[in-house]
């Protein structure tokens, strides 16, 4: 693997990182996000046994054809407008 490839993903992990921590704040606000975060670190996580506790033996296009669903039964309305995160 190159110098460039390893770039790369970890650019590509960065993104990941900043976009998941842009829907957070969002939807949380900057301290239940943080307060999640924490709670994420803090737990012994284990996501796969979590999703199949959650979602059952659903595949990936019946839970996005859930969430498609319920996107369309319940538009997301933002109560304020959160300023911009600042990306370097």
């Amino acid at each position: 693997m190159t110098s460039d490839a390893i770039a790369l993903n970890d650019m590509s992990s960065i993104e990941l990182l900043n976009d998941g921590v842009d829907i957070l704040r969002k939807n949380f606000g900057d301290v239940k996000t943080e307060a999640f975060i924490s709670l994420i670190i803090r737990e012994k996580f284990d996501y796969t046994q979590w999703r199949r506790r959650f979602f059952g033996d659903k595949s990936v296009k019946e839970i996005n054809a859930d969430a498609v669903a319920y996107a369309t039964e319940h538009p997301f309305v933002p109560k304020k407008e959160l300023a911009p995160v600042k990306r370097g």
